[in-house]
C-alpha cells in the first residue's frame, strides 16, 4: 500500500528555501537571490566524491521498474541503474545487503564519497554492496528527455523511489543472493530515504543508518532561523563572526547606496571618472578594491548577489568542515571555517567610516582565499549560473521540493550574523504552482514524523558542526531508534571514508554503528534460525516459495 497517492509528493528542501537554484524566491526581501542551501548540499556530495580517491571497484547495471507502481493499468517501465560491488561475497545465499538510498544526483558520484559504506561495513559483515539511482536523476530518466515534462515529472515521489528501490531488493534477494538481512543507509537526503524505508518496509528492511538526515526541518517542525544560527555558532567559536555581521551590514548600506536602476546606469557609465568622487563611485571603487569581483559590481542587484554568494559560502564551509582536505567549489584545506577566521584577521570592526569598510571587505577577501573559496590574485566569481553543477540536472529535486520537501530556512539578523532574509511561504507556493502546476504539501512531513514515535533499527547519527543537525533528532526518538552525535563532526562526516585525521568522536560514533548493526543482523540470523526450527517441527520443510522476477 502507498503511503499517498502518485500527487503528492514532499518538498524537503533545506534552507531558506527557494527551491534550489530554480526561479522561486521564498525570502522576504523578493529582491535579493536567496541561498540555494539545498542545491548547494546536493552540489557538495559531488565535489567532495570527486576529492575521493580509490575505493572498491562496482559492476553496473540496469533493473527494470515500473514507472507507476501503484496503478496496475500501467504496464510502463523504465531503466533504474545499479551499482553492484561482490567483492566480499563468499557466493552463500542469506549473508547481509549493503544497501545504499540513491541521493539527488548521479549514483557512481556517491559511491566513493560513502566508503565507510561501501568498506567498512561491507568488510564487516562479508556483505553485498547495492547502491540504486534515484528515479529522475543521473541515467535513470522514467521517460529519456522529456522526464521534466509537466505530463511526466509527476511520478517523481518519495513513494515510488521507495517502492522502487523494495522491488529491486526482493528481486535480488529471489533470484540470486537468498533472503538475508538488508543494512540501508545514505546521508543528507539519502540518509532520509533510509530512514523512511525502514519505517515504510520494517520486513523487508533489517535497519537504517541515517547519517545527518535532516527529517524534522520541515514547516512547523523547526524553527525556520536554527540552521542560519548555527552557521554563525560555528564562526563564532573559530572567532570571527562578529567581523563578517559587520562585512554584511556594509554590504546592505551598499545595496541601498546603488539600488536605484537610472543612477547604476550612470554610475556604470562614469567608472572610470576620475572625477566621480561621490558616494555611489566611491562605494564601486571600495567594491572592485576588495571582493575583486570577475564581474564589476555597480548596483544594487549585483551587490545582493554577492550577499547571496557569500551566504552560500559560509553554509557551505559550516557543512564540509572536514579534518582534511576536501573538494568542493575549488581546493578547501582541512577545518576551513578555522582557516577562514584566521585568514579574516583580527580587524576591527565597529566603526563605518569608509576607510574602515574597505579594511572589513578586504579581511572577508583575506578568508575566502585562506578557506579555498577563492584563489589569491585571481578576481572572484560569484557567478551561479549552474553551469559547475556536478550533479547535473536538479530538475527532479526541484520538483520534489515543490511537492514534499520543502525546507523553510532564514535569517533574521538578530540570532545569525547574515542580513535579514525570511522563509517566504507565499512566494515559494507561487512558484511551484507556476513552475509545475502544482501546491506543495506542507502537512507530508508531519504525517511522516508521527511514524518516528514507533520506529526500531534507526541510527540517526548527526555531525555537530553541521547546520543541518538542526533538522534532525536531537534525542531517540524511541527506544530503538539511536541517536548518535559526532562532536567534531560536519556533515555526514561518519560516511565518509575513514582517515588518520579523523576526530576521536567519529571514530567512536563509527564502532557504535558497527555494534547496533551486528546486533541488527544477529537479531535477524536467530528469528531466522527460530523461524526455521518452527517449519521443521511443523513438517514445513520443501514448500514451494514464490520467486519475484
Amino acid at each position: 500500500m502507498a503511503f499517498s497517492c502518485v500527487s503528492v509528493t514532499v518538498v524537503v528542501s533545506l534552507v531558506a528555501l527557494v527551491w534550489p537554484g530554480s526561479s522561486v524566491a521564498s525570502h522576504g526581501d523578493s529582491r535579493r537571490s536567496p541561498p540555494n542551501i539545498y542545491r548547494k548540499a546536493a552540489q557538495h556530495h559531488a565535489h567532495a566524491a570527486a576529492g575521493e580517491s580509490g575505493g572498491p571497484a562496482y559492476v553496473t547495471k540496469y533493473f527494470s521498474s515500473d514507472v507507476d507502481h501503484f496503478n496496475y493499468e500501467d504496464n510502463r517501465t523504465f531503466a533504474m541503474r545499479v551499482l553492484v560491488n561482490e567483492e566480499r561475497w563468499d557466493g552463500q545465499k542469506g549473508r547481509p545487503i549493503i544497501f545504499y538510498t540513491g541521493n539527488e544526483g548521479p549514483i557512481d558520484l556517491f559511491w566513493n564519497n560513502s566508503r565507510f559504506w561501501t568498506e567498512t561495513v561491507r568488510d564487516h559483515f562479508g556483505g553485498v554492496v547495492v547502491f540504486a539511482e534515484h528515479r529522475y536523476f543521473g541515467e535513470t530518466m522514467p521517460f529519456g528527455n522529456k522526464s521534466f515534462e509537466r505530463q511526466n515529472i509527476g511520478y517523481c515521489t518519495i513513494e515510488q523511489v521507495l517502492e522502487d528501490y523494495a522491488v529491486l531488493l526482493m528481486r535480488l534477494q529471489s533470484t540470486k543472493y537468498g533472503r538475508g538481512p538488508i543494512l540501508a543507509g545514505g546521508g543528507s537526503y539519502g540518509g532520509m530515504l533510509a530512514a523512511w524505508f525502514r519505517l515504510k518496509y520494517p520486513s523487508l528492511v533489517t535497519g537504517s543508518l541515517a547519517a545527518s538526515a535532516p527529517v524534522l526541518q520541515y514547516v512547523n517542525m523547526t524553527d525556520q532561523y536554527m540552521w542560519f544560527a548555527k552557521v554563525t555558532e560555528d564562526f563564532r567559536s573559530a572567532g570571527c563572526a562578529d567581523g563578517i555581521k559587520t562585512a554584511f551590514t556594509f554590504l546592505e548600506q551598499a545595496t541601498k547606496t546603488l539600488k536605484h536602476n537610472k543612477k547604476d546606469k550612470a554610475t556604470a557609465a562614469l567608472r572610470h571618472s576620475h572625477r566621480q568622487t561621490d558616494e555611489r563611485q566611491q562605494t564601486v571603487d571600495d567594491l572592485a578594491g576588495t571582493f575583486s569581483t570577475c564581474t564589476p559590481i555597480e548596483n544594487g542587484t549585483q551587490v545582493e548577489s554577492l550577499i547571496a554568494w557569500m551566504m552560500d559560502a559560509f553554509g557551505e564551509l559550516a557543512m564540509v568542515d572536514y579534518p582534511y582536505p576536501a573538494s568542493f567549489l575549488g581546493s578547501l584545506p582541512a577545518w576551513p571555517v578555522t582557516k577562514f577566521c584566521e585568514g579574516y584577521g583580527s580587524t576591527a570592526a565597529a566603526a563605518a567610516s569608509v576607510s574602515d569598510r574597505r579594511g572589513v571587505w578586504m579581511a572577508m577577501r583575506r578568508g575566502l582565499d585562506a578557506a579555498g573559496l577563492a584563489e589569491k590574485g585571481k578576481c572572484l566569481n560569484i557567478q551561479t549560473t549552474g553551469e559547475d553543477d556536478s550533479l547535473g540536472a536538479l530538475d527532479g529535486w526541484d520538483y520534489l521540493t515543490c511537492t514534499t520537501q520543502s525546507m523553510p530556512i532564514g535569517s533574521n539578523g538578530d540570532t545569525d550574523m547574515f542580513p535579514p532574509s525570511p522563509y517566504n511561504l507565499t512566494a515559494v507556493v507561487d512558484g511551484c504552482r507556476k513552475k509545475y502546476g502544482v501546491t506543495p504539501d506542507f502537512t507530508w512531513p508531519r504525517r511522516y514524523s508521527n511514524y518516528f514515535e514507533g520506529c526500531s533499527n534507526i541510527i540517526f547519527s548527526n555531525g555537530l558542526l553541521d547546520p543541518w543537525w538542526t533538522g534532525s533528532f536531537h534525542h531517540s526518538p524511541s527506544p530503538s531508534c539511536v541517536v548518535l552525535n559526532v562532536t567534531e563532526g560536519a556533515h555526514h562526516l561518519d560516511l565518509r571514508a575513514p582517515s588518520d585525521e579523523d576526530p576521536l568522536s567519529v571514530r567512536r560514533v563509527r564502532e557504535r554503528e558497527l555494534g547496533i548493526m551486528q546486533g541488527w543482523v544477529d537479531a535477524f540470523y536467530g528469528a531466522a534460525a527460530a523461524a526455521g526450527e518452527e517449519r521443521r517441527r511443523r513438517g514445513e520443510e520443501g514448500r514451494e516459495t514464490l520467486v519475484y522476477q
